[in-house]
């Protein structure tokens, strides 16, 4: 299952999080785990092995040919969806590391207004010229970008000043 090495023994056994990753039809695809505590940025989330997402963290909300958000992991879409006012009309849809965006998903945004929400960051905004000329080529009807408006990803948004 990509959980386990070949002894039997839990992979990553530090990522005490697990979040699911869902399909269309709200099937759970693929587990991904999250280290809680300091380490390596590159370690922080965790697929098992060779069981990588299929679609999108929040695919199983999609539809019509509404407009989505295109933020960076599940995390940043739970957060948007606890923030976003009634007005906001985006389904977010996580994408498993800032180019973690798959050529299989073109087809998911052809026809759709895209907000790209990834983080205010130097990885992000470094992404964010080429995932939009991707978009445009695979056929979307708009473009345009989105930062939060406090941090530098959304979850950050949620934060509790002390």
């Amino acid at each position: 299952c990509g959980l386990c090495d070949e002894r039997g023994q839990w992979r990553w056994p530090e990522h005490a999080l697990a979040i699911p990753w869902r399909n269309p039809a709200g099937v759970v695809q693929t587990i991904q785990r999250r280290h809680l505590g300091e380490c390596d940025a590159k370690r922080r989330y965790v697929f098992p092995t060779g069981r990588g997402p299929a679609y999108p963290y929040g695919i199983e909300r999609l539809q019509g040919l509404g407009p989505v958000a295109l933020v960076e992991g599940a995390a940043d879409v739970l957060a948007w969806r606890l923030q976003a006012p009634p007005s906001r009309y985006e389904t977010p849809l996580g994408v498993p590391g800032v180019s973690g965006w798959k050529g299989d998903w073109d087809a998911l945004v052809s026809d759709r207004i895209v907000v790209i929400a990834y983080d205010d960051d130097d990885a992000g905004n470094r992404e964010v010229p080429r995932l939009d000329a991707r978009l445009r080529r695979a056929g979307v009807a708009r473009v345009r970008r989105a930062t939060p408006v406090r941090g530098k990803d959304w979850a950050e948004g949620l934060r509790v000043s002390a």
